[in-house]
């Protein structure tokens, strides 16, 4: 069996349903046991982890109390953030989302994409900034949307 990406790295998951959260973590620690998870239920708490620790990834709940703050937060910290968001999200919305800074969207439907997703914005954030720009140049690299996960 090969090592996840994930293996040693930080996430951070943030949202005010504890039975979504838990199944993230599930999700997460099952692909890849040696990765931390940690969660918050509330916005303070979700600052107060933000300010505390250095995370890979932060996994936010865009539709809850706050989110957009919290998206605000990491990315004052550069942290790389995916989105949940719920399915009847349109396209402006996700585009204003793009404009803070957001690496990734999924819909709160496909949790089983979570670890995909994570992987793939760990191994863009982790390749040089010149590959990332020069990938991106060469129109072969779409950083906010990761196979498999939420576009139009």
């Amino acid at each position: 069996m090969k090592d996840s990406i994930m293996k040693h790295k930080r996430v951070l998951g943030v949202g005010e349903e504890v039975d979504f959260l838990s199944i993230l973590e599930e999700k997460i620690l099952g692909a890849c046991p040696e990765c931390r998870f940690d969660k918050a239920t509330t916005f303070e708490m979700g600052v107060q982890y933000l300010a505390s620790y250095t995370y890979d990834v932060v996994v936010l709940d865009i539709m809850a109390a706050r989110g957009s703050d919290l998206l605000d937060q990491a990315q004052a910290h550069n942290f790389p953030a995916v989105v949940l968001m719920d399915n009847g999200a349109s396209p402006e919305v996700l585009e204003g989302f793009m404009a803070t800074g957001a690496r990734a969207f999924l819909t709160k439907e496909r949790p089983h994409e979570i670890v995909p997703t994570i992987e793939q914005v760990i191994k863009i954030e982790s390749m040089p900034r010149w590959k990332r720009v020069l990938r991106k140049l060469r129109g072969d690299f779409q950083p906010w949307f990761p196979p498999n996960g939420y576009g139009y």
